[in-house]
């Protein structure tokens, strides 16, 4: 008798397990089964409840993202921003952007899977690939548009011989090239067919440093300092462009920098009153190409070369300020 009951017993575990193990969804053992790779980005997550289980799903489909993005060409624009400096923050705010893209996405669970026995929850967050491509392309037209606007121009001055022109150009189009990379390559994970008429682009993209460094050597300079301070704002302006890569060549050069300094000097009462000002013009075949320049403070002393003095020293840390604030900014 108690040889029958533990066999009852038995059998009705055995069975009770198998109609468990048969009320759990088919994704827990296949994913893509229920949620082809061709059609939707779909990940499993869990939690000890539904909406710690739907976080981790969501924070999964980032990651997956994050981890099968074609980096290449992104890190290289990083490596060769001006100055050489490299931060880690951009590679935080690159993956920051890819979890807000996710987030652009009106993202579907499956239904909530709960296993008694482990006490845990189990859901799927899945993307439908061809219904996000449509959502997120706007995301790559506007860098892409604003990339290819001033390619193009650079490309135009380029054939004219205004190679001055065409560093501006490249840099402005520069400007937009990290964003497109994190977009296109978050684009052509959703739809590899239809982002591939962005591929000409990214062509582009990964060669504009190329293109940076051949122009700017077709343009060197010619500096002159108007109302200098003993060469100072000569030798000032020759660091600047010639640490940015721009051939300096003395008294010859295709492009003539003019640094123009005046001191707006005031005689007072107590003294003299500087109010200094810094303008730089590069002209090609005497006709400006880019003008740029920056206003400083007032300067008093009761001594006239002591006001001037320090003006002019204002005058040149005026000159540093406007070259990286309004030239290396230039559109």
């Amino acid at each position: 008798m108690k040889k029958t009951n533990c066999l009852c017993i038995i059998l009705f575990l055995f069975a009770f397990n198998t109609y468990a193990a048969a009320k759990s969804p088919v994704w827990m053992l296949d994913v893509n089964q229920v949620y082809p790779k061709d059609t939707y980005i779909a990940q499993i997550g869990e939690g000890l409840s539904q909406e710690e289980a739907e976080t981790n799903a969501q924070a999964r489909i980032a990651r997956y993202f994050e981890s099968n993005i074609n980096t290449t060409t992104l890190n290289r624009l990083k490596m060769s921003e001006y100055n050489g400096e490299v931060s880690s923050e951009r590679s935080i705010d690159t993956n920051t952007n890819i979890s807000s893209h996710v987030k652009l996405f009106a993202i579907n669970y499956s239904e909530i899977y709960k296993d008694k026995k482990a006490k845990k929850y189990y859901i799927v967050a899945y993307i439908n690939k061809d219904d996000a491509y449509m959502i997120f392309k706007q995301k790559v037209d506007l860098p892409a548009q604003n990339f290819s606007n001033y390619y193009s121009k650079a490309q135009k001055t380029k054939k004219s011989g205004d190679y001055l022109s065409t560093v501006k150009y490249l840099k402005s189009a520069r400007s937009y090239a990290t964003e497109f990379e994190e977009n296109y390559g978050f684009a052509q994970l959703l739809n590899l067919k239809k982002s591939a008429d962005y591929d000409f682009i990214h062509e582009e993209v990964a060669g504009i440093d190329s293109e940076l460094d051949f122009a700017m050597m077709e343009c060197p300079l010619q500096i002159v300092a108007v109302n200098d301070n003993n060469g100072a704002l000569a030798a000032k302006a020759k660091n600047l462009f010639s640490n940015y890569g721009f051939p300096v060549n003395g008294g010859n050069g295709n492009y003539k920098v003019t640094v123009n300094a005046t001191l707006d000097e005031q005689t007072m009462q107590k003294g003299t009153a500087c109010f200094p000002h810094v303008s730089v013009s590069i002209t090609y075949k005497n006709s400006v190409v880019i003008s740029f320049g920056k206003d400083g403070e007032k300067v008093a002393a009761a001594n006239a070369d002591v006001a001037r003095r320090r003006a002019y020293t204002q005058i040149e840390n005026l000159l540093e300020e406007a070259f990286n604030e309004e030239f290396l900014l230039l559109k």
